[in-house]
């Protein structure tokens, strides 16, 4: 080996011994916290997209379901069912009888850390429409095609009424009902099983006597919202 290496071979070992230094140190602590934030906003903004998302697919049910029920003058029923984790669209055909109900349309929902139904914790007050539109709660079906279920069930009417589910398979005893349905994500940081806090809040009213469907935008301020806005 050639002695004359040998000094400056021993300068590189040294220089390896001693690690990162005070500078690079700065700059790895400074890169991973860029990173850092970049995931947090990313991962803030999916969950507003699948809420929206959420939202929008069940909107697009509904006035579906209320197309359907004005152009074909036939009732069509839709369940958010929590049993099955579906959005079903049911054309119940005859008036009366449960027998011959056909499933139009049943699409997949609930996108993991998506919530539908109950309002949490830290929202207050409800949207505000002219009529009066109660939160629909989940219920257990009593339809044929859904039987036992826990579901929401909204019946359009070919005069633009919108009915509840009734007492029984065939709708018997239903009244003209407005709802309010609930969607919403809860916090990044929330590892609970049943959590109470939303990040991001959605709502959707249906008009008992139209069938209209609105979406509505709940506006957080210091982790609270009271503040509706479409």
């Amino acid at each position: 080996m050639n002695e004359s290496m040998k000094p400056v071979n021993l300068i590189r070992d040294r220089k390896s011994e001693m690690g990162f230094s005070i500078a690079e140190m700065v700059v790895v602590m400074a890169i991973i916290g860029v990173v850092s934030i970049i995931a947090m906003m990313s991962y803030s903004t999916q969950k507003m997209y699948e809420a929206e998302s959420q939202t929008f697919l069940i909107i697009d049910v509904l006035q579906e379901a209320r197309q359907r029920a004005l152009s074909q003058r036939t009732t069509m029923r839709v369940e958010v069912n929590a049993t099955k984790k579906m959005l079903r669209l049911i054309d119940e055909r005859t008036s009366g009888d449960a027998s011959d109900d056909v499933l139009v349309k049943s699409i997949p929902f609930m996108e993991q850390g998506v919530y539908i139904g109950t309002k949490p914790a830290n929202v207050s007050n409800t949207p505000t429409e002219l009529s009066p539109v109660p939160v629909t709660p989940f219920e257990n079906s009593t339809h044929p095609l859904s039987s036992g279920d826990s579901a929401i069930t909204l019946r359009f009417q070919r005069n633009g009424v919108v009915m509840s589910a009734g007492t029984n398979a065939a709708g018997a005893n239903a009244t003209p009902t407005g709802s309010t349905i609930y969607i919403w994500s809860k916090y990044a940081d929330d590892n609970s099983a049943t959590p109470t806090q939303a990040q991001v809040m959605r709502a959707i009213t249906v008009s008992a006597s139209s069938g209209a469907t609105r979406m509505w935008k709940c506006l957080f301020s210091n982790e609270s919202c009271s503040n509706w806005t479409k």
